[in-house]
């Protein structure tokens, strides 16, 4: 009988605690719902001003166009962008470029890198431009491939001039991982005919370099509109850190080829900023969408989302709060002076997320990463300034006016001539919040005559 009194008076605790559990868990709920609406409310409302400045979501048919282009290249868009498409990729396009890409990949890796060991070491000072190309002869299935596809490349650069001529966009805003990954592999063919024609030395080379530039700088310009609003930037800012070096050991470019990239003057840092802060808006938003509990047929599924639900919105909560303190504070800071140790978190509390939240936060160092960024493709341009005047002067000048000038006031470049022939530029007074850089790169670039004034 006892047994049965303690079995009774268990369970009856038992249940009694499951019961003030749920209701306090309900209360909890409740209660973060009605300060979450708040943060939805500022998130809607950042949201709907960035969507304004984008175009509208639809599929268009240059992209349709492009897409079946890419197909006779024997790439497969992934995620197709029109379900009910018949393009279709022939089984001697497949194979042919499955044959050539790990080619294809190497080849323009090792140029565009820093050095042969890989992309991300150090940049070696003493690597000068004429050293650039390796052999492409040992790579026979990418030159059949570049050969073969010739016209289907140029019908693409046809493409994408049209559609920039008419400002129409390649992409609709819901462009995604997959598509961005096909586009990032369309540039990697792209930058192989470049180094293709130019280790050549076909006729038309500086033409045909600058049109492929160009078709870059389209397809970049509609990643970048579109990917530092409504999709990852991630895909940004790896193809600038692969072009900023492309373009670096490239020679004989025009002298108005960075006028003819408009991407160069992008405002890397604030596109980083506002990229992140709509990541963390659509996630607030997304969390307050019905849709969302509806989107699993799995019923335990969306009973364990609906207990989730408040700490993720506290986590989204904390993020959003946390982030524009951060925006707020970087944008009055100059990346240029600003003191590393003022912008390391732990002398800054109010930067850093709240220590029940699991996520980290890499905005700070990521920001200076991106003026880094920015800073490499000034040496990039000051690099491509001594090439053009050493082809016209057929030899490397004492001084070259203005070259010294940076983005960065305390800053300058230097450039010298060296006794065995070559040329150096260097940044003098590096900004010192580069210390906190996770990468390892160097402000010096050794370069040797242009190709085309060497006898």
């Amino acid at each position: 009988m006892r047994n049965n009194v303690w079995k009774i008076h268990f369970l009856a605790w038992t249940n009694g605690i499951v019961v003030l559990l749920i209701l306090a868990w309900m209360l909890f709920a409740f209660r973060t719902n009605r300060i979450f609406t708040k943060y939805v409310s500022e998130a809607q409302v950042f949201v709907d001003t960035i969507s304004g400045n984008v175009p509208e979501n639809r599929t268009n048919s240059s992209v349709l166009e492009l897409k079946a282009l890419v197909a006779d290249l024997g790439i497969d868009w992934e995620n197709n962008v029109d379900p009910d498409s018949d393009v279709s990729i022939s089984q001697q396009g497949g194979v042919l470029w499955q044959n050539a890409y790990s080619q294809i990949a190497n080849y323009v890796h090792y140029v565009y890198a820093s050095n042969p060991e890989g992309y991300g070491s150090r940049e070696n000072p003493d690597r000068v431009a004429d050293l650039f190309f390796p052999e492409i002869e040992d790579r026979s299935e990418a030159q059949s491939y570049i050969v073969l596809n010739r016209e289907t490349l140029s019908n693409i650069r046809d493409l994408t001039s049209e559609s920039q001529e008419t400002d129409s966009r390649m992409f609709d805003a819901n462009l995604d991982y997959t598509n961005r990954r096909t586009i990032n592999t369309l540039v990697n063919v792209v930058m192989f005919e470049i180094l293709y024609s130019l280790y050549r030395q076909e006729s038309d080379s500086q033409d045909l370099t600058m049109a492929n530039l160009q078709l870059i700088g389209q397809l970049y310009a509609d990643i970048d509109t579109q990917s530092s609003r409504l999709v990852s930037f991630q895909m940004y800012s790896d193809l600038d850190r692969t072009l900023v070096q492309f373009i670096r050991n490239l020679d004989d470019l025009p002298d108005d080829w960075d006028d003819r990239l408009p991407f160069l003057k992008l405002d890397r840092q604030a596109l980083f900023l506002e990229s992140l802060k709509l990541d963390v808006a659509r996630y607030i938003y997304s969390l307050d969408n019905p849709n969302t509990e509806e989107s699993s047929n799995n019923a335990l599924e969306r009973f364990l989302f609906a207990v989730r639900k408040p700490y993720l919105s506290w986590i989204a909560m904390d993020v959003w709060k946390t982030r524009n303190r951060i925006d707020d504070r970087l944008q009055n800071t100059d990346f240029c002076t600003v003191d590393p140790e003022t912008l390391k978190t732990y002398n800054n509390p109010d930067l850093q997320l709240s220590g029940w939240n699991p996520y980290g936060d890499t905005t700070i160092v990521s920001w200076l990463e991106m003026g880094e960024l920015e800073l490499q493709w000034e040496l990039t341009e000051k690099v491509q300034q001594v090439k053009a005047v050493a082809r016209k002067q057929e030899k490397f000048p004492d001084t070259i006016p203005g070259i010294e000038t940076s983005m960065c006031e305390e800053s300058r470049w230097n450039y010298q001539v060296n006794a065995d022939g070559t040329a150096t530029v260097s940044l003098e007074n590096i900004p010192p919040a580069l210390k906190l850089s996770r990468r390892d790169v160097s402000w010096t670039y050794t370069i040797a005559l242009p190709s085309s004034t060497v006898n």
